[in-house]
């Protein structure tokens, strides 16, 4: 229960509406913002218990423009995943030059890639607090600077070991921190219309992945794998550059005056199986990125076409996370992510019975359209679960989730495929990660419009600044909306 303190000190018992914060956020964060918006009123003290959020004093949510400069925004996001996750998906046609450049196992190589997935969330919640604060756009071209160094010494690369550091270490920090400066941005510029704009913005992975694919492969025939590098070295750091210049963050960055900790979200229901869910999707998610065009070429397809199944996958992902993403905003962003995943797990396990060409090409097709609904949805689901604020640092940190899948993902796949001589064992562990992560999603509870901080429109004029009315006028709005909201 919470009271009023007025000038005669009579206590009068205000309205409190107990919510379920797994729901809404933290207690703290809360009574924070409420702390905030009654510092004008200083005769007027809220106390309030840890199960409970107050209805008054009436606070204007905000509200963004779904629209305008908002659009600049996604198309500047779209490009940055052409160069970032373009980059990243397209490692499947380096694997087979570097397994007989360096004579080196599957499972030895492919820890260069997944070192770079592993970096690309690894460093995510850092990521986010630093676009947070020093803004997006300051740090996508950053990004874009390490991804070019780390190509460039790459190309001089003689050890496999060498390659561990800079194709994959020096990258990822690259792909990080570009990654989680775009995509982060976008929930701020939109709410009605989140699920289609991040859509359109991560189907840019997709695109870059069918792009990257075919010039990467071009690119390993002709002038071979060290130019190659260093040509997308020269791309990475120019397009990014470009992109860096459009992207902005609508909301000014808030310092931390409670010196308060994202970890604190582990202790949300929500956040804690969104979390792991993501976990061991991604387990099971990047796989068939790395062995897909090594699975081929061990069916007899030639390189050059055992390489354009990771273009066929890019262009039916880009597909994929527009017409999911606008699905989501109809059918609901938590139940569409779902959906995805259960249709990357079977569409996983029917790549086991696939061994010619064509059929290759239709599991292409479908998991790239499912993995790319995955990946969309993720930034749409966590803001509408955990709100725009700081959206950044709390993407960041859910991305944390999938950089031990990322890293172990490939390896195990390549372990499995030395011990057994064969995909099967690897292509049903990683389908049984993803039924796993279905688990973990079913549980989360989908979101509740949040009426414990709704206010009607016919008393936001006491939004900021308090007029003259009494106290007791003050308490029978709050009893009025209260008992509206119920009802």
């Amino acid at each position: 229960t919470s009271y009023l303190m007025t000038d005669n000190d009579e206590k009068e018992e205000n309205v409190v509406a107990t919510k379920d914060f797994d729901r809404y956020g933290d207690f703290e964060d809360i009574s924070y913002a409420y702390e905030l918006a009654d510092s004008k009123e200083k005769d007027r003290v809220l106390e309030f218990d840890e199960n409970s959020i107050p209805i008054a004093p009436p606070i204007k949510e905000f509200e963004p423009p779904n629209g305008g400069y908002g659009w600049v925004i996604v198309v500047a996001a779209f490009f940055v995943h052409v160069f970032v996750l373009g980059n990243v998906y397209s490692f499947g046609v380096f694997y087979p030059v570097y397994i007989d450049q360096f004579h080196a196992t599957p499972a030895n190589v492919a820890w260069v890639g997944s070192i770079g997935f592993f970096m690309l969330a690894g460093l995510g919640a850092y990521a986010g607090k630093w676009a947070d604060r020093f803004g997006n756009g300051l740090i996508v071209f950053i990004g874009g600077a390490l991804i070019a160094a780390g190509y460039l010494a790459g190309s001089f690369s003689t050890e496999l070991w060498q390659l561990y550091l800079t194709h994959g270490f020096l990258a990822g920090i690259g792909y990080c921190l570009s990654f989680i400066a775009g995509v982060s941005v976008i929930s701020q510029w939109f709410s009605t219309r989140r699920g289609v704009a991040v859509g359109l913005a991560v189907a840019g992975s997709g695109v870059g992945q069918f792009c990257f694919s075919i010039i990467t492969r071009i690119l390993i025939e002709n002038e071979g794998w060290r130019i190659a590098l260093r040509y997308l070295a020269l791309i990475s750091i120019v397009g990014l550059s470009i992109c860096a210049i459009f992207i902005k963050p609508l909301q000014p960055y808030i310092p931390n005056n409670h010196n308060e900790s994202t970890l604190k979200l582990f202790y949300q229901w929500n956040f804690s199986n969104l979390y792991t869910g993501a976990l061991f999707s991604s387990l099971g998610l990047i796989m068939p990125f790395t062995h897909l065009p090594f699975y081929a070429i061990q069916h007899g397809i030639s390189y050059s076409n055992a390489s354009l199944l990771l273009s066929y996958m890019g262009i039916a992902s880009a597909i994929g996370r527009v017409a999911l993403g606008y699905a989501a905003d109809h059918l609901g962003k938590l139940k569409m992510l779902f959906l995805c995943t259960f249709g990357g797990a079977v569409s996983t396990f029917c790549w086991m019975a696939c061994v010619s060409y064509p059929s290759l090409i239709i599991y292409a097709i479908f998991y790239g359209f499912f993995a790319g609904g995955i990946i969309s949805l993720m930034p749409a689901v966590s803001a509408e679960l955990f709100g725009i604020q700081k959206v950044g640092s709390i993407l960041g940190l859910l991305y944390t989730s999938t950089a031990v899948g990322n890293l172990l993902s490939a390896p195990i796949g390549g372990y499995l495929f030395k011990v057994y001589d064969s995909y099967y064992l690897s292509i049903a562990v990683a389908g049984s990660f993803m039924i796993i992560a279905l688990i973990f999603l079913a549980i989360i509870r989908p979101p509740l419009t949040n009426t414990a901080l709704t206010i009607p429109p016919e008393i936001h004029e006491y939004d900021h600044e308090y007029s003259p009315t009494s106290h007791k006028d003050h308490k029978a709005i709050a009893i009025e909306v209260s008992n509206q909201q119920i009802q």
